[in-house]
C-alpha cells in the first residue's frame, strides 16, 4: 500500500541500464551504417538528450512526485530543525502551551454546554420550562432553582406535580413525558452497615423508559411503581453500584437504608448514565412518590405536594413523537400551560403575571450548571485563544530572526533553479515539523488541565460527576488548531524569506549582516506590537479579575464573619424525630456554647450566603393587595442566640431568643428591604 512512496519502483539503477541500452543500440546501428564510433557516440548523445533529465521525467511516469517531494521536505525540515535545538524545543513549548490551554477549556465548554447526554436519540429530547416577572403570585413555594433572565424575567424548570399530569394527559406532540427532582442536600444511605452521604434523585416511573435507557442488571422502574402505597423500590447508579457493592450482581434484591427507610434495590442503571444535569451524578433513584419519607416537608401535607397548583418542585421533560418540531410543540404544550396557570390564578390580579411555558432542547440535558459556567468559560476560552495567539507571533518572530540567517542558502536554491513556491512549501513544512509535536505535547497538558479544571469546578464535592475527557472529537480538534497555526505562524516568515534579493544575498558571508530590509523589519515590528497589545489585555483582564476577588472577599456581609465556625448536620437521617430531634439540637447546642473558647453557639436550618434559601407564601394585613393574596418570600429558621452569635444587629425590636420556644407565641425578625418593600414605612411592631 506504501509503495508511491518508495523510490525504488522503478528504481534509479533500473531506468539508468534502461537508457544505456537504448544509447549502446543507436550507437551501433550508426556504426553499422558505416559512421566512426566517436561520431556515432556523439550523435547518439546529441538525439538522446540530458540522460539525468530523462530518468526523472520516466521516474515521474512511474511514481506520485508529490509524495516524494513531501518526504524530502519532511527528512530536510528535520534536519534543519534538529540543528537548532534550543530554538525548536522553544518554540514546541510555546505551542503546546496555548494548545493544551485551548484543549482543556474546549473539553470543558464540550462536557458542560455541548455534548450530548448519552442516551438514545438525545436529539428528540426537550425540557419545559417557564419564564414570568419576579415573584408570580401563583406561586405559593418554589422547591427547585430559578435564573435571572436579561430581559429582567426570572426562568426556572420547576412545575407543580398538577402541571406534569395535566401536560401528561393526551398530549400530541410528546410520545412520554417524565418528572424528576432532587431530594435536596446528600441523604444519609446505609448499606452493609455502612453509612455514607449520596444525592438521591426522584424520578417517575417512565423516566427511564422515556430516555431510553436499558439496565445493567435487574430491571428499572415500571408504570406504577410511582403511585401512592407502592412498594419502596431505588435503582442505583453503575458508578454507585461498582464503588458500593464491588459490581457484585447480588446487589439487585438486597435491602437498603435511605434516611431511616429500606428500600429494594431492583436494578442498575447503564454504565454511560451520569443523570440528566451535568455535574451532577445522583447515587440512586427513587420513585417519586416516595418524596414524602425523604424530603422535609416543614409542616405542609404530603399528599398537598401532589395536588396543589402553586407548589413548583418538579422538573419535566419529554420526548419528541416522529416528525413533531419543536415549534409545534411550544405552540400547542405552552397553551395547555397557559390555561392551567390561569385557573390556578386566585384573583384577576394574580393573571396580570402568569409563568409562561417555554419548550426547549434537552439533548444535552439540564442546563443548571451550563446556566453557571457558560460565561467564565467562555471568557476563559479568549484568555487562551489570546495565550495562543502569543504564542504563534513569538514563533513568527523567532522564523524572521532565523531567516535572515538562512538567506544564503535561499538565494543559493534560488539561483540552482528552485521555484519560489517550492521554496515556500519547504518552509511551511518546516513550520508543521513544529506544530505537530506542539500539538502531542499540548493533549498531554490538556489531560492533566482537564482534571485540574474538574477539581477547582468540584470544589471539595465527591459527588460532582461532569464527563469532560479527550475523544476523538477534542484529538480532530487538536490536530486542526496545530495544523492552522502551523500555518499562521509559518506563512508569513516563509513569504518574507523567499523574498530574497539573489545578488546581494549571495556576496554576503556568514560574518556580514544583512543590509537594512524594511519590509522584513516591519514585519517583524508588526508582529512584537501584536505580541504586546495582546500582552497588556492579558494583564489588564488580570488585574480587573484579582481586583473582583479582592473586593468580593471584602464585601460587607452584614454580620461579623471572623472566628465564626460553621458546619451541617442532620440528625434526622441518624433516626431522631420529633421531640427527640429537638431535645438532641437543643442539647448540642448547650455542649458547644461549654466549650473552652466558645462565645455563643446557635443552629439554622440553613447558612447564610449559601445560595439555598426557603421560600413560602406571607399574607400581609393591610397592605393594598387582593385579600388572601400570598407574597413568596425566602426565609430561614433560627434557633435562639442566632442574631448575638452572628452579631447581626437588630436595629428595631428584638432578636429571636429563649422565650421563643414551641407553644410560645410565633414570632419572626424582617430585614430592611422586606419592610420598606410590603410595609411601606409603616410600624413593623404596630
Amino acid at each position: 500500500m506504501l509503495w508511491p512512496f518508495r523510490r525504488n519502483k522503478p528504481s534509479e539503477a533500473d531506468l539508468a541500464d534502461e537508457l544505456s541500452h537504448d544509447l549502446a543500440t543507436e550507437i551501433e546501428e550508426r556504426m553499422d551504417a558505416g559512421v566512426s564510433r566517436a561520431e556515432a557516440e556523439s550523435a547518439a548523445r546529441r538525439d538522446l538528450g540530458n540522460v539525468s533529465r530523462i530518468q526523472e521525467e520516466l521516474y515521474e511516469l512511474h511514481s506520485w512526485p508529490s509524495f516524494d517531494r513531501l518526504a524530502q521536505d519532511i527528512r530536510y525540515g528535520v534536519r534543519t530543525l534538529s540543528g537548532n535545538p534550543l530554538f525548536t524545543a522553544m518554540a514546541i513549548l510555546s505551542l503546546a502551551l496555548g494548545i493544551g490551554a485551548n484543549t482543556a477549556i474546549y473539553s470543558l465548554m464540550d462536557a458542560v454546554m455541548i455534548r450530548a447526554l448519552p442516551v438514545q436519540d438525545p436529539s428528540r429530547l426537550a425540557i419545559l420550562t417557564w419564564r414570568a416577572k419576579p415573584n408570580p403570585a401563583v406561586i405559593n413555594s418554589h422547591n427547585g432553582s430559578a435564573y435571572d433572565e436579561p430581559d429582567g424575567r426570572i426562568a426556572s424548570p420547576d412545575f407543580p406535580w398538577a402541571a406534569y399530569e395535566s401536560l401528561a394527559k393526551d398530549n400530541s406532540v410528546f410520545s412520554t413525558l417524565f418528572a424528576h427532582a432532587a431530594a435536596g442536600p446528600p441523604l444519609n444511605i446505609v448499606i452493609h452497615n455502612q453509612a455514607q452521604l449520596s444525592p438521591v434523585e426522584l424520578v417517575s416511573a417512565n423516566f427511564f423508559a422515556g430516555l431510553g435507557l436499558s439496565p445493567a442488571a435487574g430491571r428499572l422502574f415500571a408504570p406504577g411503581d410511582d403511585r401512592p402505597g407502592a412498594p419502596q423500590i431505588a435503582v442505583l447508579s453503575y458508578r454507585y453500584w461498582q464503588s458500593r457493592f464491588a459490581g457484585d450482581a447480588s446487589a439487585v434484591g438486597q435491602t437498603i437504608t435511605i434516611k431511616g427507610v429500606l428500600f429494594e434495590v431492583t436494578g442498575i442503571a447503564p454504565p454511560e448514565f451520569f443523570g440528566i444535569s451535568p455535574g451532577s451524578a445522583p447515587a440512586i433513584y427513587v420513585p417519586i412518590s416516595q418524596r414524602a419519607l425523604l424530603v422535609p416537608l416543614y409542616g405542609q401535607d404530603a399528599k398537598a405536594m401532589f395536588i396543589s397548583p402553586h407548589d413548583y418542585w418538579v422538573g419535566v421533560m419529554g420526548r419528541l413523537r416522529p416528525g413533531v418540531t419543536f415549534e409545534r410543540a411550544q405552540t400547542e404544550i405552552a397553551a395547555r400551560f397557559a390555561q392551567f396557570v390561569s385557573a390556578s390564578a386566585r384573583h384577576a390580579a394574580d393573571r396580570a403575571n402568569l409563568p409562561e411555558l417555554r419548550v426547549e432542547e434537552g439533548g444535552s440535558g439540564v442546563d443548571s450548571l451550563r446556566r453557571r459556567y457558560s460565561k467564565p468559560l467562555l471568557v476563559l476560552m479568549t484568555m487562551v485563544a489570546f495565550i495562543l495567539a502569543i504564542a504563534c507571533a513569538n514563533i513568527a518572530n523567532l522564523l524572521l530572526a532565523r531567516s535572515t540567517s538562512r538567506r544564503r542558502e535561499i538565494a543559493v536554491r534560488l539561483s540552482l533553479g528552485a521555484g519560489r513556491l517550492r521554496l515556500l512549501r519547504q518552509l511551511l513544512t518546516e513550520s508543521l515539523l513544529l506544530a505537530l509535536p506542539g500539538g502531542l505535547l499540548g493533549l498531554v497538558l490538556a489531560a492533566f488541565g482537564i482534571r485540574f479544571l474538574l477539581v477547582l469546578l468540584a470544589g471539595g464535592n465527591e459527588d460532582f460527576v461532569l464527563r469532560a475527557q479527550i475523544d476523538w472529537r477534542i484529538l480532530l480538534l487538536t490536530l486542526s488548531v496545530a495544523m492552522t497555526t502551523g500555518i499562521l505562524f509559518g506563512l508569513a516568515p516563509s513569504l518574507a524569506a523567499t523574498r530574497v534579493d539573489i545578488i546581494p544575498a549571495l556576496k554576503e558571508t556568514r560574518a556580514s549582516s544583512p543590509t537594512r530590509r524594511g519590509r522584513r523589519l516591519g514585519l517583524s515590528q508588526l508582529l512584537l506590537v501584536f505580541q504586546i497589545a495582546l500582552s497588556l489585555l492579558l494583564v489588564l483582564g488580570a488585574a480587573l479579575f484579582v481586583r473582583t476577588l479582592a473586593n468580593l472577599h471584602s464585601v460587607e456581609l452584614g454580620f461579623n464573619q471572623e472566628s465564626l465556625l460553621t458546619f451541617s448536620l442532620d440528625a434526622g437521617q441518624a433516626g431522631y424525630q420529633g421531640v427527640a430531634l429537638k431535645a438532641f439540637y437543643m442539647g448540642m447546642v448547650e455542649r458547644f456554647r461549654a466549650l473552652p473558647g466558645v462565645q455563643a453557639a446557635t443552629i439554622s436550618d440553613l447558612p447564610l450566603v449559601s445560595g439555598w434559601t426557603h421560600s413560602t407564601g406571607v399574607v400581609i394585613p393591610g397592605v393594598t393587595e387582593p385579600p388572601g393574596h400570598h407574597s413568596p418570600v425566602a426565609y430561614v429558621s433560627v434557633g435562639p442566640g442566632f442574631f448575638d452569635t452572628l452579631q447581626l444587629p437588630v436595629v428595631f425590636g428584638r432578636p429571636i431568643d429563649s422565650r421563643d420556644v414551641a407553644g410560645s407565641p410565633a414570632v419572626a425578625v424582617i430585614n430592611q428591604v422586606f419592610a420598606d418593600k410590603y410595609l411601606r414605612n409603616r410600624n413593623p411592631l404596630a
